[in-house]
């Protein structure tokens, strides 16, 4: 097992879609960072103009309502880490797949490599790289948030967010939950392209259809048109993997709801790890 996580981890190592990767994620985070400035300046230039006057807009109406949520550790915590699900479903579409499409799989189980050997050191590699990718898109968003915004008429310090590390630990977790969703998904398809293009899209109308489903159930069966009242459609949507990454852990949730994510999020990754590993172990291996 050791040889085999060491064989991934080289082979990760001299792929250039990592660095491309990372890079990617980074710059797109810095960039971020950098037009939110430039758009904020150009709004506090332009503070006469009737546009912005008509809505009562000015330049404390800005401090007052946008510089608090500049603060660095605010910033790490906003819609900016969105981009990292996109970029992980086409890694691990590449990095699961490869061996399969080149036919290199075969070399790799002829050496004595078991199945789950090959499976775990994949999934351990893969987790290890969507969590060395958040950390450092992390970095990235806080310096760069200190940077361009300590300067006037801004001049945000860094501030302590209650919770903070709580926070940044669930959304560690969820992405490797996202991580082992789009590892059991690679697995199962086995092809580069279709498998990224489901990794990207398949949660999202996956979302659609539970939600349509669920109302569907509650008109057929309890045939209450105010069945929202109930809040169970909401409860379940809200646990969903897909609803966790794009809007979980967030800087207003209470204790209770942080507890249930967590628990949500752990079991998202066990099942679908699992699922990932029985699919690893009964799949053929095409000559």
């Amino acid at each position: 097992m050791g040889n085999m996580l060491k064989f991934e981890l080289r082979r990760l190592l001299k792929k250039p879609v990592f660095y491309v990767m990372l890079g990617l994620c980074v710059g797109v985070a810095i960039f971020m960072v950098f037009s939110m400035r430039i758009s904020m300046d150009y709004m506090i230039q332009h503070m006469g103009e009737s546009e912005y006057y008509a809505y009562g807009i000015d330049e404390n109406y800005v401090k007052e309502n946008f510089v608090e949520n500049l603060s660095p550790q605010k910033l790490v915590l906003s819609e900016f880490w969105y981009i990292l699900p996109t970029v992980l479903a086409v890694f691990v579409g590449i990095f699961v797949c490869e061996d399969r499409v080149r036919g290199t799989i075969k070399n790799i189980y002829a050496r004595g490599y078991s199945r789950t050997s090959v499976f775990l050191a994949k999934f351990i590699v893969s987790s290890a790289t969507s969590v060395l990718l958040y950390w450092l898109v992390i970095a990235a968003i806080y310096l760069s948030g200190v940077i361009v915004f300590a300067t006037a008429p801004f001049e945000v310090h860094p501030q302590t967010v209650k919770g903070f590390w709580l926070l940044i630990l669930g959304r560690t977790l969820v992405l490797l939950a996202a991580n082992a969703g789009y590892f059991m998904i690679s697995e199962l398809i086995g092809s580069t392209g279709f498998s990224i293009a489901a990794n990207m899209f398949a949660p999202s109308i996956l979302n659609g259809i539970l939600y349509l489903g669920l109302s569907f159930i509650f008109y057929v069966f309890i045939k209450d048109p105010d069945f929202n009242r109930y809040d169970v459609i909401e409860s379940i949507i809200e646990y969903w993997i897909y609803t966790l990454v794009m809007g979980g852990f967030r800087i207003d949730m209470k204790v209770d709801a942080y507890i249930w994510h967590m628990v949500a999020s752990s079991a998202y990754l066990l099942i679908f790890g699992f699922l990932g590993w029985l699919i690893a172990r009964k799949k053929e291996v095409k000559n």
